[in-house]
């Protein structure tokens, strides 16, 4: 076997293959791994990999990586030689491998031209306020939706553009903020991005296009550019940066952003409450969202120009994150008015009446929302008449049974026909929602405009999980599971599993425009990826989301759970074919326009749910 990297190779023995040790492997981690060995299969299929250089998509490479990754860290702690710099490579690389198992390099392409609202505030007329207005209108690439706040005596140049059919005005003379002003006129917007244009400004032509391409490639919240002036160009970075955690920034490397070039997601401001009502908005909102660790994406490009001496947008500094900060109350959002929720709630399960108990309780303590809840016995190994029947007598609660066991993404289908409200949310049987979860979900698509919602869960029960492979020919390893996960906004050029589930609220009328959830035509390839398949139909067919970081259901790992059990699992043949059927979906979803119902089974087995009385 000719391989430049393969060294100390151990011939196979009775019991045992061949095995070596890899250089590269041990180049990544930055040291020696003396008992970390590759099988020579394993070095073959690397060998045979015909696929280029990435990652992704490689049949074994980012498996021994994550393993050896794991072993480094171990081997450091072990001999006492782990400082804070390895350790924080050692996981960087353990965070590469595992993104490219569970993700794939495909090119998401935007299904239909992007837009966002534009907020300009401004006091009073003058060329320069009109040339700003122009440039916004001019954006090439991207629809802007443009609100002009006059905040003083701007009339007349706002007249200008009277009838404009994206050109809308408002009227606040108390002369109130920019952020402000996206605070109150938050419902009044029409896109799920809103960006900042100083009246003092004048946007380059394809500012908004550039900033919202860098936003959604890289799945972040808050996007900022470098400004200029006529004399010089004020551009302090060579390259682009992301600001998430505290392993992002070093005291020496302090970023500086100016808040004239924000574009932000609309369900993010929702999210972190609005404005905090303190004296600079925008520098205590870009500040709250750092320490939040939402991912900030500043770019080196300088996208707007300002005069010299302009004072309007001072620059913000994003320090570190020291360990120990607490985010003050008095730089929380306000919040903003609480909207009514009318939820339905689908409970499909198989056995494991304890469990089904625990999610009921946590359903029935929902506060500040009606709700009615769809319990449906997925045909359980045990009778569950007694328990149905003492249910079916609380007033929110409908009964039904399936005739057969046809898993909980079908079950789910079948009640849509029953549901009483605008929304409907996921619940899985065994995991418990917290009280705040709906109320939250519905402000939350309320304020957002958005059709689907996803949160955070808490992990608990079991303390190790199986680490994610995807073939049953790798062995399943216990880790110890993470404390909380969650669901994030998608990188373009991925697909996966992006919104956790436990915690996923649909609007209803969204639901059945796309057909409900998928079909692959096994109960158990169902349960192994049907909420991804669902997710990357929405994702392409342009669904608005409604992402937050708040902890909203508490997430049972035990042995039974959908990626942990022995037929459903990580590594399983069910597994294995589903995610080989959505990767040929997510190919035709990529080719462009598809008709999202004929992907769902809305219906399909209709005949096997009935109302149980």
């Amino acid at each position: 076997m000719q391989c430049a990297f393969r060294f100390s190779i151990q011939p196979a023995s009775s019991g045992s293959s061949e095995t070596a040790r890899c250089r590269l492997l041990e180049q990544m981690v930055g040291q020696e791994c003396e008992n970390f060995r590759v099988p020579a299969d394993a070095c073959t299929a690397c060998l045979q990999h015909s696929g280029g250089q990435s990652l992704h998509g490689h049949p074994v490479f980012p498996s021994m990586l994550l393993q050896i990754s794991e072993t480094a860290l171990e081997n450091a702690t072990q001999q006492g030689t782990l400082t804070p710099e390895k350790e924080r490579r050692l996981n960087g690389v353990f965070n590469t491998a595992m993104e490219a198992l569970t993700t794939s390099p495909r090119q998401i392409q935007p299904s239909a031209t992007p837009s966002c609202d534009v907020i300009l505030c401004a006091h009073e007329s003058n060329e320069r306020l009109h040339a700003a207005i122009v440039s916004i209108l001019e954006q090439e690439g991207v629809v802007p939706f443009l609100h002009l706040v006059d905040t003083g005596d701007a009339s007349r140049t706002f007249n200008e553009f009277s009838g404009r059919w994206n050109v809308r005005r408002h009227r606040q003379p108390s002369g109130t903020s920019t952020l402000a002003a996206v605070h109150e006129l938050i419902e009044s917007m029409s896109t799920s991005l809103i960006a900042i244009q100083p009246a003092d400004g004048i946007s380059t032509s394809d500012r908004l296009a550039r900033s919202i391409n860098q936003l959604e490639s890289e799945g972040a919240e808050i996007f900022a550019a470098q400004v200029f002036t006529k004399t010089s160009a004020l551009i302090p970075m060579q390259t682009k940066e992301t600001l998430t955690t505290d392993e992002t920034l070093t005291d020496e490397n302090s970023r500086q952003l100016n808040p004239a070039t924000l574009v932000f997601r609309r369900c993010s401001f929702v999210d972190m409450g609005g404005i905090a009502g303190v004296e600079n908005e925008l520098v205590s909102f870009v500040e709250r969202a750092h320490r939040q660790q939402r991912r900030i994406t500043i770019s080196p490009e300088a996208l707007i120009e300002l005069l010299p001496k302009t004072a309007s947008f001072p620059s913000i500094t994003v320090s570190p994150i020291q360990s120990g900060d607490i985010l003050p109350d008095s730089e929380s959002g306000k919040g903003f008015p609480a909207v009514p929720v009318e939820v339905d709630v689908v409970l499909p399960f198989h056995g494991h009446l304890d469990y089904v108990d625990q999610a009921l309780e946590g359903l029935l303590n929902q506060e500040r929302c009606k709700l009615v809840i769809h319990l449906i016995d997925d045909a359980s190994p045990e009778d569950t008449t007694d328990f149905l029947r003492h249910w079916s007598k609380h007033c929110d609660i409908r009964t039904y049974r399936n005739r057969e066991n046809i898993g909980q993404f079908q079950s789910f289908n079948n009640v849509v026909r029953y549901f009483e409200t605008p929304l409907c949310a996921v619940q899985d049987a065994d995991d418990i929602s917290l009280p705040n979860r709906l109320w939250w979900a519905g402000q939350m698509l309320h304020y957002s405009d958005a059709d689907v919602f996803g949160a955070t869960v808490e992990l608990f029960g079991d303390e190790h999980v199986i680490r994610p492979i995807f073939t049953s020919t790798e062995p399943r390893v216990l880790e110890p599971r993470v404390k909380i996960r969650r669901s994030f906004f998608p990188l373009r050029g991925r697909h996966g599993y992006f919104l956790e589930n436990p915690t996923a609220v649909f609007r209803v009328d969204m639901f059945k425009m796309l057909g409900g959830f998928a079909d692959f035509g096994d109960r158990l390839m169902n349960r192994a990826s049907i909420d991804s398949e669902f997710q990357q139909r929405l994702l392409f067919h342009g669904t608005r989301f409604a992402i937050s970081r708040e902890v909203l259901v508490k997430y049972r790992v035990h042995p039974e759970s959908a990626t942990q059990d022995t037929q459903s699992g990580w590594g399983t043949a069910a597994r294995t074919k589903a995610g080989q059927i959505l990767d040929a979906r997510v190919s035709i979803f990529e080719r462009g326009p598809f008709d999202p119902r004929a992907f769902g089974s809305l219906g399909r087995y209709q005949n096997v749910t009935e109302r149980f009385e």
